[in-house]
């Protein structure tokens, strides 16, 4: 990760590519040793890529959603992806952060597809789906009140699967000073 994350070394392709490798060795190899899951799950993770992709992110942020894009469209057919609701998880979280919340809400529902009884998988998904309405609150909160309101209450009653300082912090990202300034 600080190999890649030296991003005067590698342009965001050359990245994602080794990145791509790594997580193509590593896809045959047996889940049940814990050590090769952790590995899978950090090539997944959207926060990993985030964090090793951040320059990226920050000053060419379209070119980072593509790529991201791209290297989950690229994956999805794997066998530690196709049917791992983290795995969709990871790719709906990015694209909340490409602001396309009707794509990330199609992907959480692959996650709870594949989720079966999983508690833990449960709370992911429904912290993320928290995540997408209360981000695209943020974007109507000037632009259209009753959406928003109408996100919000779809948050709050997906609230009550989920702890309430998970849901305490979105909220209060909502409340924020710049976006009571913006709502006023």
């Amino acid at each position: 990760k600080e190999l890649l994350h030296n991003n005067n070394l590698f342009t965001i392709d050359e990245i994602l590519f080794t990145i791509h490798k790594i997580f193509c060795y590593y896809d045959n190899t047996d889940d049940k040793m814990s050590r090769f899951l952790s590995i899978k799950k950090s090539l997944v993770s959207f926060s990993n890529l985030h964090l090793i992709l951040a320059k990226y992110a920050k000053h060419e942020k379209s070119k980072f959603n593509k790529r991201i894009s791209n290297y989950y469209y690229t994956i999805q057919n794997m066998n530690f992806c196709k049917r791992n609701p983290f795995f969709w998880i990871q790719f709906a979280n990015s694209c909340i952060f490409a602001r396309d919340f009707a794509v990330a809400l199609k992907y959480v529902q692959n996650a709870r597809n594949y989720a079966k009884d999983s508690l833990q998988n449960q709370y992911q998904i429904a912290s993320t789906e928290i995540n997408i309405y209360v981000t695209r609150a943020e974007d109507r909160i000037s632009a259209n009140p009753k959406f928003f309101i109408d996100d919000l209450i779809k948050a709050t009653i997906l609230a009550e699967q989920v702890e309430t300082s998970y849901i305490l912090s979105l909220f209060a990202k909502l409340a924020s000073k710049t976006l009571l300034d913006k709502y006023n």
